[in-house]
C-alpha cells in the first residue's frame, strides 16, 4: 500500500483550510490558450499529519472492501461474517476524526448538500409510512455510506492521493472481474451473481456496478504518462467486463454505454479519433461474447429481437417498471414535502394497491430519482440532484481551466473520468433504485477531493500569464 501514496513531511499550513481564495488569471478564466507553458513555482505543501496519513491508509482499504464486495463475498459462500468493514472503518473514521478532515469535507458545497440531505431523511422518519423500518435505513446509510464522504472528502489534499483513491477502486474492479468469472451463473437467460442475499447479486445492479468501475478505470487507460502494462491492463479490463455488463441483459446498461461514448467525444476527451474505431469493436465484442439469450433481450431495445418469448419478457418487464415508475410519480406529488418516509415506497405502494382491490407491487421503483423523491419529497430531491449538478458542473469548469496547462493533465484526466462516470453510472441508475447506495455520494466525495487538489495546484499561479492572440 506504501507505494499507492506518500504524505510530504515539509510543515507549512494547510492551503486548503487556510489561504484566501484563488484569483485565477484572466487568460485561464476565459480559457485561451497560452502561447507557451507559464513557469510557475510548485504547489505549496501539505502539513505532514501522521493522523491523516493513518486515515489515508485505513480510508483506502474501506474503499477497497467496498468495491470488492471482499467482505460480502467471504460473508455468503463461508457463511463467515469477518467484521473487515468494522476492522478499517472504525480507525478510519476516528483517524479522520482527530486530523480534522470532518470540517474539511462539511465545509464543501456538495458537503452542505449531503449533510442537508442526512438531515433530511432524520426530519422525514417520523411522518414514513412505517417508521420502525425507516429508522433502519437511515441509521445504515449514515453508518455506512454517509460516512465515506469524509473518509475521501477531507482525507485527501494531494493529486497523488485521489490517483491512490483510482488506483484501488480500479484494483477492485479487476479484482471484481477475476472473482466474477467462477461466481457467474446464467438464470432465465441472463448473467446474475451465485452470490443469494448480495448486494449486486442482480443481474441489473450487476451491470450497474461493473460499469461504474470501468468509468474510474478509464483514467489509467487516458492519463498521460500511465506505464504501458497497466494501460493495457485496464483497458482489457474494460473490454472483459463487457462480457459481464452485456450477459446481464441489462438494457439501461446498454443505453448508458451509448451515452457514454457519446459524452466522451462530446467532452474532448483524448484520442476521440481512436475511441470512434473503438467503440464499434468493444460493442461487438461484448455482444458476441454475451449469452445469445441475453443479446436477444439487449436487441428489443431496438425492436429487433426475434425470440418471441424473450422479447414478450422484455416488454413486459418494461411495463412492469413504467407503472412502478408512475406509481412513484403519484407518491411524490401526493407527499411532496417528506415523502412516505427512508426506504417505504414498497410498502406504501404495495399497501395501496391491495386497499384498492388490486394485486399489490411490492417492489422498489426500479429508478434512483424517483426512489428519492417519493420517499423523502422535493426537499430530498433537490438535495441530491443538486449535489450531483454542482459535481458535474466543477468538474467541467475544472477542466475547461485547465486544458492548456501541460503540468496538470494528469488533474484533467482525473475529472473527466469521474465526469464519465456520473454519465454512464447516472443513466444506468435511472432504470435501478440505488439512490441510497455509497455510489453516488463516493463520486461526489471524489468531486470535492479534485477541487482541493485544483485550489491547492493553483494557488501559486502567477496572475498574468501571456495570452496567444
Amino acid at each position: 500500500m506504501g507505494r499507492f501514496l506518500s504524505t510530504s513531511r515539509a510543515v507549512v499550513a494547510d492551503p486548503i483550510v487556510s489561504r484566501p481564495s484563488i484569483a485565477l488569471s484572466p487568460v485561464l478564466q476565459q480559457g485561451s490558450k497560452p502561447s507557451a507553458a507559464p513557469v510557475v513555482p510548485p504547489p505549496a505543501a501539505v502539513a505532514y499529519n501522521p493522523l491523516r496519513s493513518v486515515a489515508l491508509y485505513f480510508s483506502l482499504a474501506y474503499i477497497f472492501l467496498r468495491f470488492s464486495l471482499l467482505h460480502e463475498m467471504i460473508a455468503i459462500r463461508f457463511g463467515v461474517n469477518t467484521y473487515l468493514l468494522y476492522l478499517v472503518g472504525v480507525p478510519a473514521l476516528v483517524s479522520m476524526l482527530a486530523c480534522g478532515a470532518f470540517a474539511r469535507g462539511l465545509n464543501a458545497k456538495v458537503g452542505k448538500y449531503w449533510t442537508f440531505l442526512a438531515f433530511w431523511m432524520i426530519v422525514c422518519i417520523p411522518f414514513s409510512f412505517w417508521p420502525g423500518n425507516s429508522v433502519k435505513v437511515v441509521t445504515t446509510w449514515l453508518r455506512s455510506e454517509f460516512s465515506m464522504y469524509f473518509m475521501v472528502a477531507g482525507t485527501i489534499l494531494l493529486t497523488r492521493e485521489v490517483e491512490s483513491v483510482l488506483k484501488v477502486v480500479s484494483a477492485a474492479f479487476i479484482a471484481n472481474l477475476f472473482f466474477f468469472t467462477f461466481l457467474v451463473k446464467v438464470a432465465a437467460g441472463r448473467f446474475f451473481l451465485d452470490l443469494d442475499g448480495g448486494s449486486i447479486s442482480n443481474a441489473n445492479d450487476l451491470a450497474a456496478h461493473l460499469l461504474l468501475g470501468a468509468s474510474l478505470a478509464l483514467f489509467y487507460v487516458i492519463r498521460p504518462g500511465t506505464a504501458f502494462f497497466w494501460r493495457v491492463v485496464n483497458f482489457s479490463a474494460i473490454i472483459y467486463s463487457l462480457y459481464f455488463v452485456f450477459g446481464s441483459g441489462s438494457r439501461g446498461a446498454l443505453v448508458a454505454i451509448l451515452a457514454g461514448f457519446a459524452y466522451y467525444f462530446l467532452a474532448g476527451g483524448p484520442k476521440r479519433s481512436a475511441l470512434l474505431l473503438a467503440a464499434p469493436l468493444m460493442l461487438m465484442v461484448g455482444m458476441v461474447m454475451s449469452p445469445e439469450s441475453s443479446r436477444q433481450r439487449l436487441l428489443t431495445l431496438f425492436g429487433a429481437g426475434q425470440e418471441e418469448e424473450i422479447s414478450a419478457e422484455a416488454e413486459a418487464s418494461g411495463e412492469a417498471r413504467r407503472e412502478l415508475l408512475k406509481a412513484s410519480v403519484i407518491a411524490t406529488l401526493k407527499n411532496p414535502i417528506v415523502g412516505v418516509g427512508p426506504g417505504e415506497f414498497m410498502d406504501y405502494n404495495g399497501a395501496g394497491r391491495n386497499r384498492r382491490g388490486i394485486q399489490g407491487h411490492w417492489q422498489v421503483a426500479h429508478n434512483s430519482y424517483t426512489t428519492i423523491s417519493s420517499e423523502l419529497g422535493f426537499p430530498g430531491i433537490i438535495a441530491f440532484l443538486g449535489a450531483m449538478a454542482l459535481s458535474i458542473t466543477s468538474l467541467w469548469r475544472i477542466r475547461r481551466q485547465i486544458r492548456f496547462q501541460p503540468q496538470l493533465r494528469n488533474l484533467s484526466a482525473m475529472a473527466l473520468s469521474v465526469e464519465m462516470a456520473f454519465v454512464i453510472f447516472g443513466i444506468s441508475a435511472f432504470f435501478l433504485s440505488l439512490g441510497y447506495r455509497y455510489y453516488f455520494p463516493f463520486l461526489c466525495w471524489i468531486v470535492v477531493a479534485i477541487q482541493f487538489c485544483f485550489q491547492r495546484e493553483t494557488a501559486s499561479w502567477p496572475q498574468n500569464v501571456p495570452s496567444r492572440r
